[in-house]
């Protein structure tokens, strides 16, 4: 037998003496399949703020930062989710694939404690005489069809609802570590659930309801009734509740994030769009289509909009309220729905009034009911053929929705084509198609259509001027919506950056984009790209170089991997006395970075060649800048004058003048180079003279001049 039979063989034994590892083998499976082709998904609406503009995930070895996320990220307030992308961030950086991976790692943990806390459950003795002896296959069941439920798919592959994965494994968890204590070694069972409980806090305010379901749990399956649960356990409880004090100084900052009753949104519409978003969720969980993106920020706005929706909630509420009164064991699946949904059903979060991620944890109740109600309905035989029937359609409908996370343009294309009044869609559908140059002309129009749905929508102002930015003629028209978005918010620091990068652009306008630059780093001093691009205007003023290299070094802590910054730095760094050899180091810096840095090369190569026992060294970087970018003139002139003064070495000079010619015939510094070293030569002399008139000739004409020297060369500038 094959090494790999064997391997079959000893899993298959070790299966048939552990029955319950056969539904951990086929979770493992299913959501390999639904979910193995996310790893190229690229990063998404929110993961913008969540990874690419967040600088406290772009280094593990400072915990303190990781674990103090800005407030108007989407971590704010959550550290230890904030600590998760941190640790994606350093194993891919903004390479998506790390944290992906994460991701559905979360997810499968989840699933598998799902597993565990249905099938041990299934086996308490108020449930074990109808469900016990099939808890394995019913329990793996459930966790089956909930793992590859379609509507999990903006939990697990959009990377920023990583917050909603790791709070819903932290309160599984919770609930598990609590059931386990119940069996034997409670003290060490329920001081890994109070843990689990924090950690949940620590990553989504939700997680502050887990004490009250394990309550209800307690209740409902083991205790019967509050009091008795009480009296059995009540410094858990209270230790439980003790993690509600953290949750205190987390929440301060959440109206960054467009939560919370100070945002202005009215009460009574937030209510009405959350019964229709209660309602959503259910009959999604049951059929889930069509599945958005992004509903929209705009609310109901009248009863006569939602009253159905408003009718089945308070009949839901009702019957959930008479099942727990009751005692009955599907109460305690109808209030897991209910009160995991509370929060955000309660406190506005208006920015989002409906999303898909907050069904996640929640469809797990109506994914047992339908299992469990199945099974009592049809019997084994019946409801074990219907779910396995059901998981392969859900995992193919999963792998469907998948495939339009693929790209951004067909994201939210698809959103707009299911919610066509989402302002918000058409403003980031238009964003997407910029990027493309011949959809310029769809671009503008569905910038039209968000402006028209929503007039005051300052982001797609910004997004607007900076695609009108690039168009012949258009600066003026993107000028005026860059100052329309900051007119509307005027601490808009993506707006004051983006204008300022305009501005720097034309002429007499360099003091204003100075001032957009300050007004960008001064509303968000994390603000790596303006803080460069500041540096780079004071360079060019020789009073203010100290604030230049202050702002530059500001780059570099936000953004230490950029070569451009490191760059940019060294050419100001060579400028000033004494400095070179800190601009040696950035230039070397840059260079590790970015091997095919051509002009860091370059300028790495001039100044180690003023260096002495250098020239070898600096001879290496003028070949890798010519590997780089073979067709450029300058660099084989600056060549050619190193080797001019190496003995044995006039051959190659000769020839790197020459090639500079051929590319740039009227490249006057180097027929005057060349001449100089031809003119050594006798036999050579008629040719030197040829070469020295021709300079004299070019450099007469007032509109010739010589190449820049490496040191002027410029990088672009950081946008």
């Amino acid at each position: 037998m094959s090494k790999a039979g064997r391997i079959v063989e000893a899993v298959g034994a070790r299966v048939a003496r552990h029955p319950c590892l056969t539904p951990v083998i086929i979770l493992v499976a299913a959501i390999g399949l639904a979910y193995g082709g996310v790893f190229d998904v690229p990063l998404l609406f929110d993961d913008e703020l969540t990874i690419i503009e967040n600088p406290s995930i772009r280094s593990l070895g400072n915990i303190g930062d990781a674990l103090s996320p800005p407030a108007s990220a989407g971590t704010g307030g959550r550290p230890l989710a904030n600590l998760s992308f941190a640790v994606s961030y350093a194993i891919s950086g903004l390479d998506p694939w790390a944290h992906h991976a994460l991701n559905l790692l979360i997810h499968l943990l989840a699933s598998l404690t799902l597993y565990g806390v249905i099938r041990r459950t299934l086996e308490t003795p108020r449930l074990r005489a109808r469900f016990g002896a099939e808890s394995v296959a019913l329990a793996g069941a459930i966790a089956t069809l909930w793992a590859v439920h379609p509507l999990q798919t903006q939990t697990v592959t959009y990377i920023s609802q990583r917050t909603e994965g790791l709070m819903s494994l932290c309160y599984l968890l919770v609930l598990y570590c609590f059931i386990r204590g119940l069996e034997g070694r409670a003290p060490v069972w329920h001081t890994l659930a109070v843990a689990a409980c924090l950690a949940g806090i620590l990553c989504k305010e939700v997680a502050v309801t887990a004490p009250l379901m394990v309550l209800v749990y307690d209740r409902t399956f083991i205790s019967g009734t509050l009091p008795a649960a009480w009296r059995a356990r009540g410094r858990l409880y209270v230790a439980l509740a003790a993690s509600w004090f953290v949750l205190i100084p987390l929440v301060g900052d959440v109206g960054q994030r467009g939560v919370g009753f100070q945002q202005g949104a009215p009460w009574l519409h937030y209510a009405l769009t959350q019964c229709e978003a209660l309602v959503r969720y259910a009959r999604l969980a049951l059929w889930p289509h069509p599945l958005v993106f992004d509903y929209s920020p705009g609310l109901v706005a009248s009863f006569g909009e939602a009253w159905p929706s408003a009718l089945l909630v308070v009949a839901g509420l009702a019957a959930v309220t008479w099942a727990l009164i009751r005692r009955s064991a599907w109460g305690f699946p109808a209030a897991w729905f209910v009160i995991i949904l509370a929060p955000t059903s309660i406190v506005p979060v208006t920015g989002a009034p409906m999303a898909e991620n907050r069904a996640y944890l929640p469809i797990a109740a109506l994914v047992t009911l339908f299992v469990l109600g199945g099974r009592l309905l049809l019997g084994p035989r019946f409801s074990r053929l219907g779910w396995s029937v059901l998981a392969v359609a859900a995992l193919a409908a999963t792998v469907q929705r998948n495939h339009v996370y693929q790209d951004a343009v067909r994201l939210w294309t698809d959103t707009v084509a299911k919610v066509p009044d989402n302002h918000r869609a058409h403003g980031f559908l238009a964003r997407h198609l910029a990027e493309f140059p011949d959809r310029t002309a769809d671009a503008l129009a569905h910038y039209a259509t968000a402006l028209r749905l929503k007039p005051d929508y300052d982001e797609a102002h910004n997004n607007l001027g900076t695609l009108l930015a690039r168009l012949p003629g258009r600066q003026a028209d993107a000028i005026v919506h860059y100052e329309t978005a900051l007119r509307l918010r005027p601490d808009f620091a993506k707006a004051h950056y983006n204008l300022a990068n305009l501005l720097v652009t034309l002429p007499g306008r360099q003091a204003d984009a100075q001032q957009h630059y300050e007004a960008a780093v001064r509303l968000r001093p994390d603000f790596a790209e303006a803080h460069h691009n500041l540096a780079e205007l004071l360079a060019l003023q020789p009073t203010r170089a100290a604030e230049a290299l202050t702002h530059y070094e500001a780059a570099l802590r936000l953004r230490p991997n950029l070569p451009a910054i490191h760059y940019n730095l060294a050419r100001l760094l060579a400028r000033l006395p004494g400095r070179q050899a800190d601009a040696i180091s950035r230039y070397e810096t840059a260079v590790r970075l970015s091997p095919t840095f051509a002009e860091a090369h370059d300028n790495l190569a001039q100044l180690l060649a003023e260096q002495p026992g250098r020239t070898e060294q600096a001879i290496a970087h003028y070949e890798q800048a010519l590997r780089s970018r073979p067709g450029h003139a300058g660099t084989h002139n600056n060549l050619a004058n190193l080797l001019a003064r190496l003995p044995g070495r006039h051959d190659e000079a000769i020839a790197h003048y020459q090639h500079a010619l051929k590319l740039r015939p009227d490249f006057a510094e180097a027929h005057y180079n060349l001449s100089l070293i031809l003119a050594r030569l006798p036999q050579r002399a008629e040719e030197a003279n040829l070469h020295r008139e021709t300079a004299r000739r070019l450099l007469s004409n007032p509109g010739a001049a010589p190449v820049n020297s490496p040191g002027q060369r410029e990088a672009p500038p950081v946008r």
